[in-house]
């Protein structure tokens, strides 16, 4: 007898389409990458997954936004001044300046 229970779409691929939808392609654009890159995966709910873990995100507590924020805000800053870019690096540093007034 077939398992008829649905099975959850892999994460990894759901993540793969959430970049696809996020690039600004479009539905048919990752239904066609669907099927050439994950040929035994149906487009629909794939999609719906991406999308659901996109409204998830919405969810998330502030602090925890604004902590990952200032952490990402920090990476950036230490890229760009090991790339000598030090227009970036003083962006950076007032982005943080902004989110530690928060």
């Amino acid at each position: 007898m077939p398992n008829l229970a649905k099975s959850k779409p892999n994460p990894a691929t759901v993540d793969q389409v959430l970049k696809w939808v996020l690039s600004g392609a479009s539905e048919h654009e990752i239904a066609e990458a669907i099927k050439e890159t994950y040929p035994k995966d149906k487009p629909e709910p794939l999609i719906i997954a991406a999308m659901t873990k996109a409204a998830g995100a919405a969810n998330a507590d502030p602090d925890t936004v604004r902590g990952w924020c200032f952490e990402a805000t920090r990476m950036v800053y230490q890229q760009a001044i090991a790339a000598k870019d030090f227009g970036a690096a003083l962006r950076a540093i007032k982005q943080i300046r902004e989110l530690s007034k928060a």
